[in-house]
């Protein structure tokens, strides 16, 4: 079996191409994504943006991100009436207000330590 894995700095820029996407009118109009993904690396793109946008601190040429402008929901599907979706919000600076059902970002502490 062969292993294949998105670069890290492609997943970001894939974050970055989504976040363009939408804020641009001629694409943006009536128009929404829908992104299954379990890539760390494009969520901290977005939570990045959102602290970017409310601290005033976007580079030239960064489109702003507003909490509004993402949605972020879990799917679980391990109980036996079927997949379970918790719809996870967050604040204007990129935190999570609800806790990751199951985990996401504690899977990349236990690797690391």
């Amino acid at each position: 079996m062969l292993f294949r894995s998105v670069h890290p700095k492609f997943q970001v820029e894939l974050g970055e191409l989504f976040i363009h996407a939408i804020k641009h009118e001629r694409i943006a109009q009536n128009t929404v994504f829908i992104l299954e993904t379990h890539s760390e690396y494009m969520m901290l793109r977005f939570l990045r943006r959102l602290y970017a946008t409310e601290n005033k601190e976007l580079n030239l040429g960064e489109d702003p991100l507003y909490p509004d402008d993402l949605g972020v929901y879990y799917v679980n599907t391990d109980n036996d009436e079927g997949a379970k979706i918790t719809h996870l919000r967050l604040t204007e600076e990129g935190e999570f207000i609800d806790r990751w059902p199951q985990g996401f970002f504690p899977e990349r502490k236990k690797e690391l330590y």
